[in-house]
């Protein structure tokens, strides 16, 4: 009787942006309704950080679907079947498929250590103090590795013009850049920018906007009739008065009164 054989690809990727490598076979065949073990291991240039976490993908244009990940469900084929193998903190990522199915094969997976998952990983930066009147510019950045189908960016909290980037980082790895200029207005506090991955991942990060204002002002005088020992004089007020409250010394003026 003839057998069927699953090939599964494993995609070879240096994440040296964020401080580590990973090494995996590049195909790896086994028979249908066995189990087989994915070797893997990796390594991290800098100080490994504490609570990390091994999430395998399974590599396709619409998103991020994970393979294993003890945090969420698996994708449909690989749910209930997948398990790591070895120590996370001996440097393993090697993944166990309990039972392979035709439905697994020439499926291309990777594997992703860090602390937090890959679809959280985008940054909301500003290059400037945002003054009154001025205007700023606000940065969303996300990395992705789907150039088709790019994650979509929203920001939120002030109104502006966008502009949109896409540039290639490092073997396969892509980002998309959003960029806002708007005019910043006082009660500007916070812009958030959210994330949606065509794989229905979402995550939102916010900045708190510390605007600065540089205002004009007005002098504002303002005079007082006043009565001393039956002597009339005038008592005069010098005030310094935003420009956009300049009604309000024209009311002060208007409702002096004589003491």
């Amino acid at each position: 009787m003839k057998q069927s054989k699953n090939t599964l690809s494993c995609t070879k990727r240096n994440m040296l942006s964020r401080g580590w490598s990973f090494n995996t076979p590049g195909s790896i065949t086994g028979m249908r309704g066995s189990c087989i073990i994915i070797p893997c291991s990796f390594t991290y240039s800098t100080d490994r950080p504490t609570g990390l976490r091994v999430i395998w993908y399974l590599y396709q244009s619409n998103g991020y679907p994970p393979v294993f990940d003890t945090s969420q469900s698996a994708v449909g084929e690989f749910r209930d079947i997948t398990s790591l193998i070895g120590s996370v903190d001996g440097g393993n990522c090697s993944l166990k498929i309990q039972r392979l199915d035709m439905s697994h094969n020439k499926d291309r997976l990777y594997p992703w250590v860090d602390k937090n998952p890959i679809t959280s990983y985008h940054t909301l930066s500003m290059t400037e103090i945002p003054t009154v009147g001025e205007q700023s510019r606000v940065s969303c950045i996300v990395r992705h590795t789907c150039i088709t189908a790019p994650p979509i960016l929203t920001l939120s909290g002030i109104t502006g013009t966008d502009s949109t980037t896409d540039s290639l980082v490092f073997d396969g790895i892509w980002e998309r850049k959003v960029d806002r200029i708007w005019t910043v207005k006082e009660e500007d506090q916070s812009v958030k920018c959210t994330v949606r991955f065509h794989g229905g991942q979402e995550a939102t990060s916010e900045l708190r906007l510390h605007v600065e204002c540089e205002y004009n002002v007005r002098p504002c005088v303002i005079g007082i009739k006043m009565k001393i020992l039956l002597t009339e004089c005038n008592l005069f007020c010098f005030l310094q008065v935003q420009e956009k409250h300049t009604h309000h010394c024209v009311e002060l003026q208007r409702h002096a009164q004589c003491i």
